[in-house]
Parts: structure tokens; sequence; C-alpha cells
């Protein structure tokens, strides 16, 4: 069996996701197109550790949308992939819930979303897929 290549980047298959024990300082909303956006910061102006501190640094409301709704992100304990079963449910997850292309059309539209309803600037970072 095959497997399709849908997400090349070495680093982002590889490399385990942060743990801590930080406590997020933004909270959950239903916002534009997505049922769960984590938000944080002030309201009048990638991680949730990165989005405290952008909103912090930049006295800013930042919103960070959950992708993969109404699905969960890959599993933790099953990255990095080890078997070649768990890299080819990576890939089939880059392919699918994870799709870069489809993430795109998403963010944009929830830009439009920000813009419609008042943002005078709006900006998008991020790093890899994860929680």
């Amino acid at each position: 069996m095959s497997t399709t290549v849908h997400n090349t980047n070495t680093a982002c298959c590889s490399i385990p996701p942060v743990r801590s024990d930080y406590t997020p300082k933004g909270y959950f909303k239903p916002f534009g197109n997505f049922d769960k956006v984590y938000v944080t910061g002030l309201e009048d102006s990638a991680t949730k550790i990165g989005a405290d501190i952008l909103a912090s640094a930049l006295k800013a409301t930042v919103y960070m949308p959950d992708f993969f709704e109404p699905h969960a992100p890959f599993p933790a304990d099953k990255f990095p992939p080890k078997s070649e079963q768990e890299k080819r449910d990576l890939q089939d997850f880059f392919g699918g819930i994870a799709s870069p292309p489809a993430a795109i059309n998403k963010l944009c539209d929830f830009g439009k979303t920000l813009r419609s309803g008042g943002a005078k600037n709006v900006a998008a970072y991020g790093f890899c897929w994860g929680d």
C-alpha cells in the first residue's frame, strides 16, 4: 500500500508537541464560520501560549480558530509517528482534516468576518498543526 504524502515538512512530522503546565488566559467562543475560536487579549483592541503572548505584547485581541472542528487534532501520543502505519495516518490527517488548501479558504473567510465586524488590522501567523 502506498502513502500519498500531503506534508513534506520534516520538522512538522517529527518534532514532539510542546508540553507545559501553562494555564491559558483566554476563552473559547463561536465566531465567523467556526464553532470554536480561542480568544485572548483586550476585546477593544497558535498555540494558546503564543496567542496569549501576542495579545499581551500588542495589546490586541487575538483569535485562534479551531481549524479541525468538529474533528480532533492528530493524537499527541502518536506524534512523532514511529510506525509506518502512524506515518500513513499523519499523511492522511494532512490530506483530510488538516488539508492546507481547505484551511486557507477557512482563514480567508475568517479574515473577512473580522473585517466586516470592524477590525481595522487583520494578520495571521502559524507554525504547525497542533493543540
